[in-house]
């Protein structure tokens, strides 16, 4: 992603100027959460980021994703973060959508437990995008209304390889294990609100052939066993 050091830098910003830091952000000689503390400061400080050379949707998810961790994790800005793989501030400006429209009791505790996910690596932005259109959807459906788009980065599509491509890819491997773990989310999430005979009777079909699919995934004797079923079928 354009912009985005994947790693913290390290580098020594003492004495560095907010437009300096700015120019290094965006040639991709910093990461945004060694650049987002002086952005930070300077908007306490009641100052113009306008005219920074960064764009002002990523200034404003820099400023955001950082004033997240400052007030959640301060911990983890304390630490050495030299080398650390970051994930990128959309993906925690998503964590506070969904938290914004979440109407969970336990609210405050997914947020913890979400933000931990997302900066051990568990979680990543496909995941977590997911995740933030499920809870608008959710609060759409309650409210019977219309809920603003407030997607950080609206309009970006979610890419799907194709399954003819992903044999053997180690993305596509990646990919289908972070969204087992957001589907045991939703799950929970739904079982939350719902009983499991509730919902049976809208997705229980559902829930049985996904079932099947990953059973032929998770054991070698199922597989043999569901392509002898198939074939006599045919």
């Amino acid at each position: 992603m354009a912009g985005q050091l994947k790693k913290v830098s390290g580098m020594d910003l003492a004495g560095k100027s907010l437009q300096e830091l700015a120019v290094l952000y965006e040639s991709h000689k910093i990461s945004w959460i060694e650049f987002a503390p002086a952005l930070d400061e300077a908007e306490q400080k009641g100052e113009d980021l306008s005219t920074l050379p960064s764009p002002p949707h990523r200034t404003k998810n820099a400023l955001a994703a950082y004033r997240l961790i400052k007030a959640q994790r301060p911990s983890f800005l304390k630490g050495n973060l030299t080398g650390v793989f970051l994930p990128i501030p959309a993906t925690l400006c998503y964590v506070m959508v969904i938290y914004r429209w979440s109407d969970r009791k336990d609210k405050d505790q997914m947020l913890k437990e979400l933000l931990d996910k997302v900066l051990s690596g568990e979680f990543k932005e496909p995941q977590i995008r997911i995740l933030s259109r499920a809870s608008k959807k959710e609060r759409r459906k309650r409210s019977g209304g219309v809920v603003e788009d407030d997607d950080p980065k609206r309009g970006a599509p979610v890419i799907v390889t194709a399954q003819e491509r992903s044999k053997g890819d180690p993305d596509s491997i990646v990919a289908l294990e972070c969204a087992i773990k957001t589907f045991n989310f939703l799950i929970d999430a739904a079982l939350e609100r719902n009983s499991y005979t509730h919902l049976r009777s809208f997705i229980g079909r559902q829930c049985h052939d996904l079932s099947t699919r990953l059973n032929c995934i998770a054991d070698d004797e199922f597989y043999k066993l569901w392509l002898q079923r198939k074939e006599i079928k045919i």
